[in-house]
């Protein structure tokens, strides 16, 4: 592990990989290879795939109950536990943990959301970060959060002598509008 990887905290992790889906036949077990290949594909396997088929097919588990179904020390089953929490397919209501929906839904519903945002924070932070260094000498590819600072942005760029280009490029989650200067 390199020095880097140590730099940051990490409040969570995702992992997607893209997988082969698996063969139709035999049919009578196609349903429980595509959840174990859809578990697989977001990064949900061993241990952590076994907690969360188990809570699935109870009503709820506490963290003793998981360790003792999969015959291991409640801190080991926590890290995995707040693996499933964080990517949205296990719910807490007091030391309780629970599958609210189906696998699909929660995939669809609130782990996709999450690294929505997560990568469009990191795109935000890092432009606001290259275009703070030098404001007005390289807008080029700058993506504002406003209309506003767009236009002061090609009026100033106006005022040194460049012609902006802006156009829309996404959508902010304020006001609709993502505008990015060329």
């Amino acid at each position: 592990m390199s020095a880097s990887e140590n730099e940051y905290e990490s409040f969570a992790e995702w992992k997607v990989r893209r997988i082969p889906e698996p063969i139709k036949e035999p049919r009578e077990t196609y349903g429980q290879r595509l959840k174990d290949w859809a578990l697989s594909s977001i990064g949900i396997d061993g241990t952590a795939k076994e907690l969360f088929l188990y809570l699935e097919n109870c009503k709820a588990a506490t963290l003793e109950d998981l360790a003792k179904h999969v015959n291991k020390e409640p801190k080991e089953v926590l890290e995995l536990v707040d693996l499933l929490y964080s990517t949205g397919l296990i719910e807490r209501l007091g030391k309780a943990y629970y599958v609210r929906e189906r696998l699909s839904t929660s995939i669809v519903g609130r782990l996709i959301p999450r690294i929505t945002e997560s990568l469009r924070n990191i795109a935000k932070t890092e432009s606001r970060a290259r275009s703070d260094a030098t404001y007005y000498c390289t807008m080029r590819g700058r993506a504002f959060s406003d209309v506003g600072s767009a236009i002061a942005a090609c009026k100033e760029i106006s005022r040194l002598g460049g012609s902006p280009i802006a156009r829309v490029v996404g959508v902010h989650s304020y006001n609709d509008e993502t505008v990015e200067v060329e």
